[in-house]
């Protein structure tokens, strides 16, 4: 799948992304990103590159986060993409969205949560770990931003996840 990481530091977002996907059981690294600017947000997929796709087709501008999961279901439905089970309409994706200093959560049921620090996607839980053991609080002499911070959440997941692997990318905004 993927780890995609994100901090709100100091009223900026920061995400960062491996470039890893699995086709057929099989890894590759992409050149078709995961993290993408678009308009006036800063996104992350963990999930379907084929998601990333619809979504970069659509226009975000002035759109709150809120509202753009509210309509992702149309786009997806439209593009062939939505599927339906006992729980409701959903996707195999997940996105980190940063707008306007913030960082949510788009879950594949199209639910939206507000979050200081997150990470998704299949090396989720080795990110997060990174994340609490870089917090200031926790290493306060070693003096690390949100970005170091994003990079190492990023290289614990590949260290322990056969699906997340480098380069990585950061962004921020």
């Amino acid at each position: 799948m993927s780890t995609i990481v994100g901090i709100v530091e100091n009223g900026l977002v920061h995400i960062g992304a491996d470039t890893r996907v699995n086709v057929n059981n099989t890894a590759y690294c992409i050149s078709d990103t995961k993290l993408w600017r678009q308009d006036d947000k800063i996104i992350g997929i963990a999930g379907y590159i084929r998601h990333a796709q619809i979504l970069r087709k659509q226009s975000l501008g002035g759109m709150a986060v809120q509202d753009m999961a509210f309509e992702m279901p149309d786009w997806m439905e439209k593009a062939g993409a939505l599927r339906s089970d006992d729980a409701g309409i959903n996707i195999d994706s997940l996105f980190l969205v940063g707008h306007k200093g913030k960082l949510y959560i788009i879950d594949s049921y199209f639910s939206v949560s507000e979050m200081g620090e997150a990470a998704i996607g299949s090396g989720h839980a080795f990110a997060l770990g990174a994340l609490h053991a870089t917090r200031v609080d926790v290493v306060a002499s070693l003096g690390f931003d949100a970005i170091a911070r994003i990079r190492v959440a990023l290289a614990a997941a590949a260290q322990h996840d056969p699906m997340t692997a480098p380069p990585f990318e950061v962004l921020s905004q």
